[in-house]
């Protein structure tokens, strides 16, 4: 089941390519023009942020309880808005506070509708 979710995530990867490649065709990029410092921080971004984040998600799903697991998930934008505050001096704006407090509204919405559904059943 492991392997089978890792090429379906994989070809959708692929797949959500195809639209961009249009406008990389008429947009050309060099790699020539990037400074040095890009190359370790797409490294990292890929790494940490994708790779490593992805396995340790699947060893949490597999050792945790479901519920454990997708409170983390939501709790993540948080964490980032946070962190985005305190090291990159980002600043929350009205419609940056209004636009979360709408996602973190459905989202109590879904998750309070699938436990009543399933205390019903």
């Amino acid at each position: 089941n492991f392997r089978l979710d890792s090429v379906f995530i994989a070809c959708g990867a692929i797949l959500s390519i195809i639209p961009f490649l249009g406008y990389i065709s008429q947009n050309p990029f060099s790699f020539q023009n990037l400074p040095q410092h890009a190359y370790l921080e797409s490294f990292y971004l890929g790494f940490f942020g994708t790779f490593l984040t992805y396995l340790l998600y699947q060893y949490a799903i597999q050792n945790l309880s479901a519920l454990t697991v997708s409170l983390s998930s939501y709790i993540q934008p948080l964490f980032v808005t946070i962190l985005s505050m305190m090291f990159l001096g980002d600043v929350l704006t009205g419609q940056f506070v209004i636009g979360s407090l709408l996602v973190f509204f459905g989202i109590f919405i879904t998750s309070s509708f699938e436990f009543h559904k399933r205390i019903k059943i």
